[in-house]
């Protein structure tokens, strides 16, 4: 039964509503009395306003220049075996004696070296880190990329197997 009364009420004013905006659209619009028409004032030109300063930004200067994120000598060694493994060794084969293809294979790869090397680098400035990054990484990674080296050497001429050489460095 109140689910009867609340459909009864929606109802009428539904039909409330309807009836309004019927009537509102049957009566002319009503305009305003015209105003006699009086001459435009002249306003004086706006005055420009002077510029304003901007507040001097000062920041806070920091006592300590901001860290670089601390390299792992774990993830410097898992990128470069990424890298050696997956696609320097990869590229070689595919590439076999074919400079050119060798080259287009290696532009691909020549920002993700330099990467690998960028993390090298400071993984070198720590002693230990460097001992355990040599043992660990790269006695390895240098045996499989005998072939690798051998076909870099051979294509040195190539522009883009340059390019990867001297990322390299």
């Amino acid at each position: 039964m109140k689910i009867f009364y609340a459909l009864l009420i929606a109802a009428l004013f539904t039909t409330a509503a309807c009836k309004k905006k019927d009537e509102a659209a049957k009566e002319p619009a009503k305009e305003p009395a015209a105003k006699p028409a009086e001459p435009p004032k002249a306003e004086p030109p706006p005055t420009p306003e002077p510029p304003k300063a901007e507040p001097a930004k000062t920041e806070p200067t920091p006592t300590e220049p901001p860290k670089a994120p601390e390299v792992t000598v774990a993830d410097a060694g898992a990128k470069a075996n990424a890298l050696t493994d997956d696609k320097l060794v990869a590229a070689a084969k595919d590439a076999k004696d074919d400079c050119a293809k060798l080259g287009t294979a290696l532009k691909g790869l020549t920002e993700e070296m330099k990467t690998a090397m960028a993390a090298e680098k400071e993984i070198e400035k720590d002693a230990a880190k460097k001992k355990e990054y040599e043992e660990k990484f790269e006695k390895p990674a240098q045996a499989k990329l005998k072939d690798v080296m051998k076909k870099l050497d051979k294509c040195k001429a190539n522009a883009d197997v340059k390019a990867f050489n001297e990322a390299m460095k």
